[in-house]
């Protein structure tokens, strides 16, 4: 019997897009995170606005790391995720976007993911973000999100250099609320 189950679950097993490790988060006030994100030429970047925000955002599964969160030029996320190859693909996406491009969205609305952000500082509008009409990513970062190897916000950097000339790009911090949920 024990055979049995494991031989029916392997397949659920070999799918599983998630890899899950265990790090140490340390409390970060927003000045060390300006001077984290000046290190890497970023002035301007977005934050969870609360604890509850960043519940939220995980309800609806928007904070892993890396995440680049694509929205429309009418506020709907597009979907750049393959989830048969577990593999985000918003760069191959912005290299081939064009208007006549057919996409695939989702219903979450542009709205209703920014009511759980705010800017880190004034420069950063975030009603201008919602009236834009181009093409919106928000890459997902963190400072603990750097392994050993490999700095794993490299694809948000990647993005931010290479393509804010022509869509708008954000560099979304996660860092924030992270200890209080183990309170």
């Amino acid at each position: 019997m024990r055979k049995l189950f494991l031989l029916l679950s392997l397949p659920f097993l070999l799918i599983s897009c998630t890899i899950q490790r265990n790090i140490a988060v340390t409390h970060k006030t927003e000045g060390e995170l300006t001077e984290y994100y000046a290190s890497k030429g970023i002035s301007d970047f977005l934050l969870v606005k609360d604890y509850a925000s960043l519940v939220e955002l995980n309800k609806i599964d928007h904070v892993s790391i890396p995440e680049n969160i694509v929205f429309d030029a009418d506020g709907y996320e597009i979907v750049t995720f393959d989830e048969k190859l577990c593999a985000n693909y918003t760069e191959e996406f912005l290299k081939k976007y064009n208007t006549e491009l057919e996409l695939k969205k989702t219903n979450l609305h542009i709205d209703d993911y920014l009511k759980y952000l705010k800017s880190s500082n004034d420069n950063v509008n975030i009603e201008d973000i919602k009236n834009s009409k181009k093409i919106r990513v928000f890459a997902n970062t963190a400072t603990y999100a750097t392994l050993k190897k490999r700095d794993v916000n490299q694809e948000a950097w990647d993005l931010y250099n290479n393509y804010r000339d022509k869509f708008d790009i954000y560099i979304v911090n996660l860092d924030l609320y992270w200890d209080k949920a183990s309170e």
